[in-house]
């Protein structure tokens, strides 16, 4: 039963001193409820000397003509508690009217980002002073994103000529000044070259044992990777056969006009010039996400038939949480769905400290489970290929499962027979079957390779597109798999 509420008591701790929170415990109250009679009964903590005399400061900075967002700039603290401070000290805003005239004044500025523009205003600052929207925010205290909004309402446009002319002058101003160029090395000097798809693929070559070429970040690239006026991401001497250049293409940057005009110089150049030194071939990032389609083509590019397997001893493995870029490659390379997923605790099967297997046990998703505390779901397991071996699958789960928290007694898992995965690995580690679920759809590429509808999902998401036109513009035909066989393992 609710208790009776002795709103006094609130008020008086509230005067006191004493926060919210205290309020709360001490009455055995909601925050919520002594949030409401605070605001109800209008009650003030009695202000010090020194509150008093920063309100009397901040109400003579702003009615000095400076803006709101200025004002709390200066002093520290938001637009709307200077409001609050005006509104406490019965000062008024100012009108729109007022703050178009003081911003077209040499002394004044306008008010802040909640009030709107005039068209005028906005026309004669943009248009007429070649001002762009960073310049007006700058120096009226406007939001960029509100100037940009009312511009495009306003249909206020500079002719092509103009604006490109003011992109020239403002970018001959910006590099004029040293600190900007020194800036700029900076971030050249601290960007990435190597992509995440180039990662995976020198990851998968070391895995084959392949001596290539390649881009770093971590110092100067192969010098084989120069061709005439260009960098090709990876070179692979191949014997008796032309040298093979292998370029990763992102999906966003590949695309952009420039690049694609680029990349289309760059065989040109190869073909016109070195076409019997030199085969050039691509892969796609979406390409990274077809189940085992990398490794596949890169053994038929290379002409190699099988990975080397490498014998070990269970007791030489070592179970410790990895690193998450490391156990990310290690999905990237070599799971159907090559990304971490929900996440969770992660461990990871070490060999002479080489990740060669990595199990993650996920927040179970809330209808798949009656009791979402205890219950974690075997979300990801992947070893890597050159190190699978009859019963390790198995028994690196019952190690892991082992050293989960005390809390965890249920463990439900999947084996998608779509991919081949028929469970016996979970029955090896005493799992039970209690269920089978019907078979949901995935997407075949044209050459028939296989991507989860969560990835493709994911990356059509990316490219800001929907899920059947990203399908539709790569060749991607939905296809019915098979279907999944539920497991549980009961501590």
């Amino acid at each position: 039963m609710r208790h009776n509420i002795d709103e006094k008591s609130v008020i008086s701790l509230y005067e006191s001193g004493k926060s919210i929170y205290q309020i709360a415990q001490e009455l055995k109250i909601g925050k919520s409820t002594a949030h409401r009679i605070i605001k109800a009964n209008n009650a003030r903590r009695p202000k010090t000397k020194q509150e008093n005399n920063l309100d009397n400061e901040i109400c003579n900075y702003y009615l000095q003509g400076n803006s709101a967002l200025g004002t709390a700039s200066k002093f520290g603290t938001s637009p709307t508690q200077v409001y609050r401070i005006l509104e406490r000290n019965n000062i008024s805003r100012r009108s729109l009217t007022e703050a178009g005239t003081i911003a077209c004044s040499s002394t004044y500025k306008p008010e802040p980002k909640s009030r709107s523009i005039t068209p005028e205003l906005l026309r004669h600052l943009y248009i007429d002073k070649e001002m762009t929207c960073q310049d007006i925010a700058d120096k009226y205290g406007y939001n960029v994103n509100t100037l940009n909004y009312y511009r495009s309402k306003y249909g206020i446009k500079r002719d092509a000529d103009k604006a490109k002319m003011i992109k020239s002058k403002i970018s001959k101003q910006l590099w004029a000044d040293s600190k900007f160029k020194e800036n700029m090395s900076l971030a050249v000097a601290n960007t990435a070259k190597v992509s995440s798809i180039q990662t995976i693929l020198y990851s998968i070559l070391d895995d084959l044992n392949i001596y290539y070429y390649r881009e770093r970040d971590d110092g100067d690239d192969d010098p084989q990777c120069h061709i005439g006026p260009y960098s090709f991401d990876c070179v692979i001497p191949r014997e008796g056969m032309a040298t093979l250049l292998i370029e990763c293409q992102g999906e966003y940057w590949h695309s952009l006009p420039g690049v694609i005009s680029k990349d289309a110089n760059k065989a040109a150049y190869i073909a016109n010039n070195f076409s019997d030194q030199y085969e050039l071939k691509y892969l796609h990032e979406h390409e990274f996400s077809n189940y085992h389609y990398i490794v596949n083509i890169l053994k038929s590019w290379l002409k190699i038939d099988t990975i080397n397997q490498i014998e070990f001893e269970f007791r030489h493995v070592t179970i410790a949480t990895p690193p998450k870029n490391d156990y990310k490659l290690l999905l990237g390379k070599y799971h159907y769905l090559p990304n971490a997923g929900r996440g969770g605790i992660v461990f990871g099967a070490y060999l002479n400290n080489t990740l060669i297997a990595v199990c993650i046990f996920s927040p179970p998703i809330r209808h798949n489970t009656d009791d979402p505390k205890t219950t974690r779901e075997l979300s990801r397991l992947c070893i890597h290929p050159s190190y699978q071996k009859k019963n390790f699958a198995s028994w690196f789960i019952s190690k892991c499962i082992k050293s989960l928290p005390k809390q965890y007694k249920r463990i439900v898992s999947y084996a998608d027979t779509t991919f081949g995965h028929d469970g016996t690995i979970y029955k090896a580690a005493n799992f039970k079957h209690i269920s089978t679920i019907k078979p949901d759809y995935w997407y075949r590429s044209p050459s028939g390779w296989i991507m989860h509808k969560r990835t493709l999902y994911g990356k059509a998401k990316s490219m800001s597109t929907t899920e059947s036109d990203y399908a539709a513009k790569h060749g991607y035909k939905k296809v019915y798999g098979k279907e999944k066989y539920k497991f549980l393992f009961i501590k």
